[in-house]
């Protein structure tokens, strides 16, 4: 009887060492399936910053086109006076509003510049720091 015992121990204990190696198993698996899904997040990212960026560039590109052909269209047609369109003051100190200034400068005048262009006028952005 006490050999039944000692048998039955020893599979209790193979038991156990196996389902530990399966768990040990799924716990690596899990681990591994869980960089994957973040490298591929941080992929994706990186991707769609890149096309944002892209983008980005294509919007000033053609603000910068646009806006050049308007001035030489009225360079060529003889108008004397200043370009026609809105002019957009903006006043600070240096260190204040930094962030919102080119964020401003990156983003929102290449595309007033474009949608001016469209209509033949010139938007520009006027910056009257402070120096306090």
């Amino acid at each position: 009887r006490l050999a039944a015992m000692a048998a039955e121990l020893v599979a209790m204990g193979e038991e156990q060492t196996r389902l530990r190696a399966e768990t040990y198993s799924a716990v690596q698996a899990a681990k591994e399936a869980r960089g994957i899904m973040e490298h591929s997040e941080t992929l994706r990212q990186t991707e769609e910053k890149r096309s944002l960026e892209v983008q980005e560039e294509n919007i000033k590109r053609e603000a910068a086109l646009l806006t050049s052909t308007v001035v030489d269209f009225r360079a060529s047609s003889g108008a004397k006076s200043m370009p026609r369109g809105p002019r957009i003051y903006w006043s600070s100190s240096v260190s204040d509003f930094a962030a919102e200034r080119a964020e401003v400068q990156a983003w929102a005048l290449p595309q007033l510049q474009m949608l001016c262009a469209e209509r033949g006028l010139v938007a520009s952005l006027v910056d009257v720091r402070c120096g306090f």
